[in-house]
C-alpha cells in the first residue's frame, strides 16, 4: 500500500526527492531526482506538512489525553527513509546545516531519516539547495530516531540541537549531562525569583554536606514545569567564587541517580528516569485535562535513589539528610546506595 503522504505527493514534489529514496511506509518505491528548478521554500510541504502534523498531534494529547503513542509513529514513519547504500548529494561545507543556511541562503529543505547500524535507530538528515542554483546538498544532523523506545535524541548528550533535553513521542521530555546547566551552574535564586517567571512551581530540599575537603549539596526538585510534570537531582561541588548558595557549580563527580513521580501516593509510576551515571537528573512528562492532569508539587510523590562513590561521600550526605528532610521524606541505606521516599502533601 502507498503511504498516504507519497499519494498526496505532485509530480513535481517526487521528483525533487533524491535518487533511490523510499519511504518506511512504502519500503518498495523509489523517485528519481531530475534537475530541479529552485522553488522558494522555507521549508519543503513534503516536510513541513509532516512537522505540522505531529505538532498538530501533540495538542490533541494535551488536551484529550490520548494515552498512546501510534499517531505520532505514524507520522515519523512517513519522513522519507533513506537507505544506507542510498547515493546521496555530495554533503554540505559545514557539519552543521544551520551556519550554511545562514551564509548561502536556500531555496527548500527536505528532512529525512537514514538508517544506521543500529536497526532500531534512524539518524536524520536535512537535504537542500542553495540559492547559487539548483543543485542539492544534505547534511547529517546529530539527532537521532530510535524507533523501539521512542526517543529522539541529540548526540553526544547534548540533547536536541544541542540545547540539553531529549523527547520522547510518549511525551517524556529528560535532561542531558552536557545541558546549559552544566556551563552556566545553578543559583539559589533561579529557584526564588526565575522558575515562577516561567511556570514552575516546585518543591526542593537542599542537602549541603563536606567531603574531600570542600563543600557539596545535593538538590532534589519535584513539581509543575510549565506544562508538565516531573523532577530532578542535581549533584553540585561548591567551588563557585560567588558565596553559596548564590552559586553552584556541577559537579565533576557522576552518580547513579534514579528517580520515579507518582500522582498522589498511588502505586502507578507517572514517569520515571535513570538510572543514570551523570551529575544530574531530570525528566518531566507533558501533561492533559483529563487522563493525567498537571498537579501541583504537593499532590506528587517522589521516590528515587543516589549511589555514592565511597562510604565518606555517603555517610557525610546521610547526616545532611537527616538534618535537612522535610517530615514528609524518608530515606535508608544500604551499601552506598541511598533510597528515599518523598511522600505527597
Amino acid at each position: 500500500m502507498a503511504s498516504p503522504l507519497a499519494s498526496a505527493m505532485s509530480a513535481d514534489e517526487k521528483a525533487s526527492l533524491v535518487t533511490g529514496q523510499r519511504s518506511i511506509a512504502e519500503p518498495d518505491g523509489a523517485f528519481d531526482i531530475p534537475a530541479i528548478e529552485p522553488k522558494l521554500r522555507l521549508i519543503h510541504p513534503y516536510t513541513r506538512n509532516g512537522t505540522g502534523l505531529l505538532l498538530w498531534e501533540l495538542l490533541m494529547r494535551i488536551v484529550e489525553g490520548k494515552e498512546n503513542a501510534d499517531d505520532a509513529q505514524l507520522i515519523l514513519s512517513m519522513i522519507p527513509l533513506v537507505k544506507q547504500d542510498d547515493p546521496l548529494p555530495p554533503i554540505g561545507q559545514w557539519n552543521s546545516l544551520f551556519p550554511f543556511l545562514v551564509t548561502q541562503g536556500f531555496w527548500n529543505i527536505y528532512l529525512m531519516l537514514r538508517e544506521t547500524d543500529d536497526p532500531d535507530v534512524y539518524q536524520f538528515i536535512a537535504l537542500y539547495s542553495n540559492l547559487r542554483g539548483s543543485q542539492m546538498r544534505y547534511n547529517p544532523m546529530n539527532m537521532f530516531y530510535d524507533k523501539a523506545t521512542g526517543w529522539i535524541y541529540g548526540g553526544d548528550e547534548k540533547g536536541l540541537f544541542s540545547l540539553g533535553n531529549d523527547y520522547n513521542i510518549n511525551f517524556y521530555i529528560k535532561n542531558t549531562t552536557y545541558a546549559i546547566p552544566r556551563y552556566t551552574g545553578y543559583s539559589i535564586l533561579a529557584d526564588i525569583l526565575l522558575a515562577p517567571m516561567v511556570g514552575f512551581f516546585l518543591d526542593t530540599v537542599r542537602f549541603p554536606f563536606e567531603y574531600d575537603g570542600k563543600p557539596w549539596q545535593i538538590q532534589i526538585w519535584k513539581g509543575r514545569y510549565m506544562v508538565a510534570n516531573g523532577g530532578e537531582i542535581g549533584l553540585y561541588e561548591l567551588t563557585s567564587p560567588i558565596p553559596y548558595p548564590l552559586h553552584m557549580l556541577p559537579s565533576n563527580t557522576y552518580l547513579d541517580l534514579r528517580f520515579e513521580i507518582y500522582h498522589g501516593e498511588n502505586q502507578e509510576i507517572f514517569m520515571d528516569y535513570g538510572p543514570k551515571n551523570t551529575w544530574w537528573v531530570g525528566a518531566y512528562r507533558i501533561g492533559n485535562f483529563s487522563k493525567t492532569p498537571i498537579l501541583p508539587a504537593k499532590e506528587l510523590r517522589m521516590a528515587g535513589s543516589i549511589t555514592f562513590e565511597d562510604q565518606a561521600m555517603c555517610d557525610a550526605f546521610f547526616a545532611s539528610f537527616l538534618k535537612n528532610k522535610p517530615d514528609n521524606m524518608t530515606g535508608s541505606l544500604k551499601d552506598l546506595i541511598f533510597t528515599f521516599d518523598w511522600k505527597a502533601g
